[in-house]
């Protein structure tokens, strides 16, 4: 694991810091969307064996909490393994499931301890997503690479991000119904990836949609 200290360029800047947005930009797509009721996720994976689509996306941490991460492969495993062991360790300690607001604070932490210690930034992008308030209020939330957490109704990461989200926020204010409005979102990355790439407009991708459910209901 490259945990090298950083870096300074002669003008005081941390090209780290560059590189690991740029990973997370070159990252295939994940998005999140919320209603006041509802939330839902997708992914864009790549179709065919999986040592070439390399690892899913998606992580189940806990009833009411999915984590959603796109960028740099070694540090995408990096973060699976720390949302094991908060899980692990949240459960074992205080006897419940962990909540996406534990989860998004928790991973925001590490990632400003790593800035703080000097050492190298996670070149990846993760959405926080499922329920709060003990299963009653639909929640997503945005950890950078910085280490902040925000929070958002709608989002993506990843190739064609910004096409994603003028789609996603189209739809929104249409009021279509939030499964078809990430969807077309995603659909949208993949078609502009293909166009501005031709090694990528040969490729296959599946686009895979989860609506998240309430431990509650």
């Amino acid at each position: 694991m490259d945990m090298a200290y950083l870096h300074f360029d002669e003008s005081g800047a941390v090209p780290a810091i560059k590189f690991a947005r740029i990973a997370v930009a070159m990252g295939l797509p994940i998005l999140a969307a919320k209603t006041d009721k509802e939330v839902v996720v997708a992914t864009v994976n790549r179709d065919g064996a999986q040592l070439f689509t390399g690892a899913e996306k998606s992580i189940q941490v806990s009833k009411d909490c999915v984590v959603l991460v796109t960028g740099h492969g070694g540090d995408t495993n990096q973060i699976r393994q720390t949302l094991r062991d908060l899980a692990v360790n949240h459960k074992f300690v205080l006897g419940s499931e962990v909540s996406p607001k534990e989860v998004s604070l928790a991973l925001s932490d590490y990632l400003h301890q790593l800035g703080m210690s000097y050492r190298r930034p996670l070149g990846v992008g993760i959405i926080v997503a499922g329920f709060d308030r003990s299963g009653l209020a639909p929640v997503i939330y945005h950890c950078d690479v910085d280490g902040n957490a925000t929070d958002r109704v709608g989002i993506a990461l990843g190739k064609g991000s910004s096409e994603a989200e003028h789609v996603l926020a189209e739809a929104l204010k249409a009021k279509k119904p939030l499964e078809a409005a990430i969807k077309a979102a995603a659909e949208a990355t993949i078609k502009g990836m293909k166009e501005s790439n031709v090694d990528i407009a040969s490729q296959s991708f599946r686009v895979d949609v989860e609506v998240l459910k309430s431990s509650m209901k």
